[in-house]
């Protein structure tokens, strides 16, 4: 009932239980918030770089010669290159290479006079004096309007510009992004040359992307949604599972009273009952010994002795009752004690025949010993004779008027063997087992109207394994009607006279 009550209470409760994940969107203001701070922060760092080139300018105009100009150079992050470029009165735009002294070749922007006139038209007619070039290319070119007749073209190495610019963001983004991060929501921010700061940023496409934009590069401030995890309990399942567990451990502890009162109370008549049979077995063995004298007064055919007989009989069929309550009481407290002592089979058979000889007689019963060897058990003599007793009550109760009755022994080392056969209805095979449990009887034909305790068998089978050896109910050994109970028990063949005088010579 227990074990009842604990699954019901779990399954109830897993059965209540219910988990719903849901997506917690990101806080839009602190993204876009943030994304205006780095977009401020880029542009800030591009024009920086761009008033940098400008105020270069006029040093690069001043250069004459190629050295001068690559001393120039380095002092500036990113400047790959620097050319002049002069407006010729014709109105074609060429490059003048007093600065670098590089070839035309070297240098796309003097190589290519129509793109650079196409393009330097357009810039010319402005009123910006600043203009990138392939801004996203490898190496971008940065144009300085510096006169009407010149123009200074820086060619830029966009990727350690763009390093430079991730290096700074990468220095300055924990402390820009401190309410992003306690919110726990994953974002990540993400440049052209790679990511620049993570945390725990997902897999799959990112819900919500902000660019941020430079003329020379593109970052993007990326996110994505929460998903967070909640348990909820069905009330009516959840209290219904309690209600029920709740009523399985107040049914379980009532059977528990019960059967503990049961038990006390069974407990109780037990010893009653052997309270009663102690006490009814000395005027018992009163009776019996009274009896006994009174049938050696009187003459063995008198109608008077004949009584006395009936009477003796009873008395030792109670006797046996009382023997078979006391020993099964014995047996249930394991208190029952044996004293094993050697014995002839035969000799011990032979008396409890006799003892019974009347009733055998009464039902035209003529018993026949088969005993090719002499015999010794090796077992505790008064635990014997109630077995055989049992048996031989058993076979006038249920084996009917002139049923045969045949004792037969046999020796298999280490065990003598025992078969008690009669030619009464026999039990039936599926059933043979159930003969040996207490109280029980079948429900049979052979036993209407037949009085017993259903503990003889029982009690039986119980003393002979408690001496080593068994009691079962087998076929006949020749397959006649009937039934065949077969008792084993440890023992060995009697020594002749004269083979225990060669031992002792």
């Amino acid at each position: 009932m227990l074990a009842a009550a604990i699954s019901v209470a779990s399954f109830g409760f897993f059965w209540a239980r219910s988990t719903v994940t849901q997506k917690v969107p990101i806080d839009q203001k602190t993204l876009i918030h943030l994304s205006h701070q780095l977009n401020r922060k880029v542009t800030s760092l591009q024009k920086n770089y761009e008033t940098q080139l400008q105020k270069l300018a006029p040093f690069a105009l001043q250069s004459t010669s190629e050295f001068d100009t690559q001393i120039l150079s380095e002092r500036y992050i990113g400047i790959q290159k620097i050319t002049l470029i002069q407006r010729q009165k014709s109105g074609k735009n060429r490059g003048y290479f007093g600065i670098t002294k590089s070839q035309a070749s070297d240098f796309p922007p003097v190589h290519n006079d129509h793109f650079l006139e196409v393009d330097l038209n357009a810039f010319l007619s402005s009123e910006e004096n600043t203009k990138w070039i392939n801004p996203f290319s490898l190496n971008p070119y940065f144009l300085y309007y510096q006169s009407e007749k010149k123009i200074i073209v820086f060619m830029i190495n966009r990727k350690v510009v763009l390093s430079r610019i991730d290096q700074w963001l990468s220095d300055n983004y924990l402390a820009s992004s401190q309410s992003l991060i306690q919110s726990k929501h994953p974002h990540q921010l993400v440049g052209p040359t790679g990511t620049i700061f993570e945390a725990n940023a997902g897999t799959v496409p990112p819900d919500t992307v902000y660019p941020i934009s430079s003329p020379i590069g593109r970052w993007e401030l990326r996110s994505w949604d929460r998903w967070t995890s909640s348990t909820h309990f069905n009330n009516t399942i959840l209290v219904s599972a309690i209600a029920i567990t709740i009523a399985l451990l107040i049914l379980g502890i009532t059977l528990y009273y019960f059967l503990q009162r049961s038990f006390k109370v069974a407990s109780q008549r037990v010893s009653f009952a052997n309270q009663i049979s102690h006490e009814i077995r000395t005027p018992l063995t009163n009776i019996m010994l009274n009896l006994d004298l009174a049938i050696d007064q009187c003459q063995p055919d008198s109608p008077t002795a004949k009584r006395i007989k009936i009477a003796d009989e009873e008395i030792h069929r109670l006797q046996r009752l009382l023997d078979n309550v006391l020993t099964f009481s014995e047996t249930k407290k394991h208190k029952k004690r044996l004293s094993l002592t050697e014995f002839s089979l035969k000799e011990e058979i032979t008396k409890a025949l006799h003892s019974i000889q009347p009733n055998l007689k009464r039902n035209q019963i003529t018993p026949q010993q088969i005993h090719p060897q002499n015999l010794i058990a090796r077992a505790d003599a008064d635990a014997f004779s109630q077995i055989i007793n049992n048996l031989f009550s058993n076979i006038l109760k249920y084996a009917g008027e002139g049923s045969e009755l045949i004792i037969e022994s046999e020796f298999k080392a280490p065990k003598v063997i025992l078969r008690f056969i009669d030619s009464g209805p026999g039990i039936d095979t599926k059933k043979r087992h159930k003969i040996f449990k207490p109280f029980h009887r079948l429900n049979h034909k052979i036993d209407e109207g037949v009085s017993g305790s259903g503990l003889g068998l029982a009690i039986s089978r119980t003393l002979a394994r408690s001496m080593g050896g068994d009691l079962s109910c087998i076929d006949r050994p020749d397959r006649k009607p009937g039934a065949c109970f077969e008792l084993t028990l440890p023992g060995s063949i009697a020594q002749s006279p004269t083979n225990e005088e060669n031992q002792h010579s």
